[in-house]
């Protein structure tokens, strides 16, 4: 169908290089046999491009038929176990609360005691 399709589109490209070419050489001429070629060659073009639309409209029709007809497959692929975890172990955020709960004790009996009696002190 495709080949058909290329076919009728040269046969149309060309009735349409003739016309304009005939056109581009008797511009301006009023004998009747050139008016007859013209009307002629116009005609082979129309026609031409008929069977040419003809022809591409059956290909859509040929092309959307395949499409439907032709059944839509999706790979599969297994599941994979990977080596290495992805993201931020265990062991790295019990050692990360266990320093920030270090640093909050040593610094609450540091500061953190003095601050609370002065504080009592002010209000008392």
């Amino acid at each position: 169908m495709e080949k058909l399709f290329k076919e009728r589109q040269q046969e149309y490209y060309e009735a349409q290089r003739k016309y304009a070419d005939y056109m581009d050489s008797h511009d301006n001429i009023i004998l009747q046999s050139v008016r007859t070629e013209q009307e002629r060659l116009q005609n082979d073009m129309s026609l031409a491009y008929q069977v040419y639309s003809q022809v591409a409209g059956q290909l859509q029709v040929a092309r959307a038929k395949v499409q439907e007809e032709k059944p839509v497959f999706a790979v599969v692929e297994p599941a994979v176990v990977p080596l290495y975890p992805s993201g931020t172990s265990r062991k790295v955020y019990v050692l990360v609360f266990v320093f920030l709960s270090v640093c909050i004790v040593i610094s609450w009996n540091l500061f953190g005691k003095d601050l609370l009696s002065k504080f009592k002190e002010v209000c008392a």
